[in-house]
């Protein structure tokens, strides 16, 4: 078995399994995880995320509200005032947290990385155990899993159930030169092809680790059950998922952890300064533009040199429209048990704002059925951004579709969602303990079979 003992060893293998380039870089990082804590704070009257990105790199923003920020720092909590933050408030220990995936990190880089099978050479249909109920290897998914593991779990995924499941091993490449996999689940016969899409993403954002078993979970209970509620879904769509929609920036939060285990970004290089990256949910081309500061190269909010300036960005929304109509998609993130709808770029409704906030709101319902509750809005309401994903895909679908088959593109924000009245160990942020992987999976079942049946409904099957 080779075991993973240092990045070096991770670049030469994935270089030869995924046939990229090594990705041998060390973006500057002054921020250190290892001495962070997690805060929240009130946005006083002269904050701006712009004066988060002039104060340098000491400070990882995590999450923002309508009146609030989350945000880890190494930094002491006088700091904050200068960015005009008020009464913040101390959440959790970085360090705490991330030795609740520790072991499911030391556990997945352990594994040997050529044969990175979790069922011991054998086909994820012998590995399952009889009468089990439960979807997958359970045991797959109580670790986090690197590129090459998820990889060569969908290749395996695609030998085992080939009456449903086609593997496009690359759609693209990224800067790193590292392949961007898309998987098509759907009864397969004559029109297949042809079928209206539903389109789900993860790791659209490298630290958002939560969302990749998200979608191995979907992709394999699509392609395994005997529902026939879901057989009827895929009668009438092929749904693509893009698994790793940021194979860079997701292989750098492996490398030399956790150092860049906070990493949002992608991991292009930028010319004139020393940082790197682009956030590609800020690079799509529809309203790109320089809202909340993201014309700062070293923002994690960075929109890019130029709209789909991004190689990943450039093969997903290729790919997408060489496969319209796409009646629906779910871009699944982390955190704060959400689901979201556009406009992200205004507050300002759109013509299909009602059917759109009906169809969320039962997304939420249903994710919400095992008791871990969601609430739906617009994105725009939390905060305004240029050039997101779900916005270019739903004004996408307004230009092709017609009537009531527009394109209906919602993001789902998985756990956690943190208790506002408490303090300490409560919140993970991005950093979603092992023990939580199987249980956020499966409340994702019941969210995409009610959006599945909710876009049917409205006739957007047909082809």
């Amino acid at each position: 078995m080779l075991v993973l003992k240092s990045w070096r060893i991770c670049c030469l293998v994935s270089t030869l399994l995924l046939a990229g380039s090594c990705l041998d870089v060390r973006p500057p990082y002054a921020f250190d995880i290892t001495r962070a804590k997690m805060w929240r704070c009130l946005q006083g009257p002269g904050w701006n995320i712009s004066r988060m990105d002039q104060a340098g790199m000491g400070v990882v923003l995590l999450k923002r509200g309508v009146a609030w920020v989350e945000l880890a720092t190494d930094l002491p909590i006088g700091w904050m005032d200068s960015l005009g933050l008020l009464d913040c408030l101390w959440l959790a220990n970085v360090t705490t947290i991330l030795s609740t995936e520790a072991h499911g990190e030391s556990a997945a880089r352990s594994q040997d990385l050529v044969r990175t099978s979790s069922t011991g050479g054998r086909s994820l249909r012998e590995a399952e155990p009889a009468g089990s109920g439960s979807v997958g290897v359970a045991a797959w998914f109580t670790q986090y899993h690197n590129l090459s593991q998820m990889y060569h779990w969908y290749q395996q995924l695609g030998e085992d159930y080939p009456g449903r499941v086609t593997v496009n091993s690359s759609i693209g490449r990224t800067h790193y030169n590292y392949t961007i996999m898309a998987v098509h689940v759907t009864s397969k016969g004559a029109g297949q092809e042809t079928k209206p899409v539903i389109y789900v993403q993860c790791l659209l954002h490298a630290r958002e680790w939560i969302t990749g078993p998200v979608c191995m979970y979907l992709a394999f209970y699509l392609a395994s059950t005997d529902d026939i509620q879901v057989q009827v879904l895929l009668e009438k769509f092929q749904f693509i998922f893009v698994p790793v929609a940021n194979p860079d920036g997701y292989l750098l939060t492996w490398i030399d952890y956790p150092k860049y285990r906070l990493w949002r970004k992608n991991v292009s290089p930028l010319g004139g300064t020393s940082c790197v990256g682009v956030d590609l949910n800020r690079n799509f081309d529809f309203h790109w533009s320089k809202l909340d500061g993201s014309g700062n190269p070293c923002s994690e909010e960075y929109s890019g040199p130029q709209a789909s300036s991004e190689p990943e960005t450039k093969a997903i929304s290729s790919y997408l429209l060489s496969h319209a109509p796409v009646s629906g998609a779910i871009d699944f993130h982390s955190y704060y048990q959400e689901v979201l709808y556009p406009y992200a770029w205004t507050k300002d409704s759109n013509e299909h704002t009602s059917r759109m906030k009906y169809i969320a709101e039962w997304v939420a319902s249903a994710s919400s059925q095992l008791g871990t509750p969601y609430t739906s809005g617009s994105m725009g309401s939390i905060y305004t951004a240029g050039g997101t994903f779900p916005d270019w895909l739903y004004y996408q679908g307004v230009l092709q579709g017609s009537g009531q088959c527009f394109t209906v593109p919602l993001t789902i924000e998985l756990r956690p969602k943190p208790p506002p009245t408490q303090l300490g160990n409560f919140l993970t942020g991005f950093l979603v303990p092992t023990s939580e992987i199987l249980p956020t999976c499966k409340e994702m079942v019941p969210s995409l079979v009610k959006f599945g049946q909710l876009l049917l409904s409205s006739g957007c099957g047909d082809v």
